[in-house]
């Protein structure tokens, strides 16, 4: 029970990666407000949980300041402090870069890096005044090379990574650690498309050194450890979660012809 007496804020967290991390936070002791913004999803994920006074859930959009302020404020005030905060909202479209609509852009970027911002500007907030806390990043392998088809989700995740390593280094003096994950292909409900196309599926597989897709499982673990005092002190740090990915020849993306 790692986690007992502590509270959490997991944005894009009643789904995919962002619900496994609440799974895994509130099994081992934490309390957890999940920000995300489809109340029926939230409340089928709630229903798993027999203990929900461990858990709380708001509607809100992550790239409007205002809502982030309001939202994280209640979520201060019924849980009492803020420990932890894990930024995995996230969308993503994937086009040509000559395809892309400036809505489509703004709205990437507005959710993936200024979404992310201001969620670490209000909580870190909390955390200094209270002078501990551990943010982690959830980034992508597009925030360490250059894939095509996907040039403002790219451009987001790189920014979110500069951004971790910016705040890691401002804040260390307030005792908050930021670090990031960086998931490579995972087995989750946005690419259910890729793993229906057995080509693309297998052509990912050979891709990855060690021979398979990854899970949430995955992540979250890397996400738990990064939280806990186990890593307390590492800061700054960007951790790929890739199956050995970013340690071999980025050059190729398997999901093209």
């Amino acid at each position: 029970m790692r986690f007992a007496g502590k509270t959490a804020i997991v944005t894009g967290g009643s789904s995919g990666i962002g619900g496994a991390i609440v799974e895994k936070l509130v099994s081992e002791g934490a309390r957890c407000a999940i920000i995300s913004r489809d109340p029926r999803k939230a409340e089928a994920f709630l229903a798993r949980f027999p203990d929900r006074d461990k858990l709380a859930w708001w509607s809100a959009d992550v790239s409007d300041p205002d809502q982030v302020r309001q939202t994280v404020d209640q979520a201060a005030a019924r849980f009492g402090k803020i420990d932890f905060l894990v930024n995995a909202a996230g969308v993503n479209i994937r086009k040509p870069a000559l395809e892309y609509e400036p809505g489509e852009w703004k709205r990437i970027l507005d959710i993936n890096l200024s979404g992310t911002f201001y969620m670490c500007q209000c909580v870190g907030g909390i955390m200094k005044a209270c002078g501990k806390g551990s943010i982690v990043n959830i980034g992508s392998m597009t925030s360490h090379f250059g894939m095509p088809h996907v040039v403002p989700y790219a451009a987001s995740k790189g920014g979110v990574m500069q951004l971790t390593r910016a705040l890691a280094v401002e804040w260390a003096p307030y005792g908050i650690r930021v670090n990031q994950v960086s998931p490579g292909y995972i087995e989750t409900p946005l690419v259910t498309e890729v793993l229906a196309r057995k080509k693309y599926r297998e052509r990912i597989i050979e891709r990855t050194p060690l021979g398979r897709w990854g899970t949430p499982a995955d992540v979250v673990n890397a996400v738990a450890f990064l939280l806990s005092d186990e890593s307390d002190f590492i800061t700054g740090q960007i951790i790929g979660v890739d199956g050995g990915i970013l340690g071999g020849d980025p050059s190729m993306d398997p999901l093209q012809e």
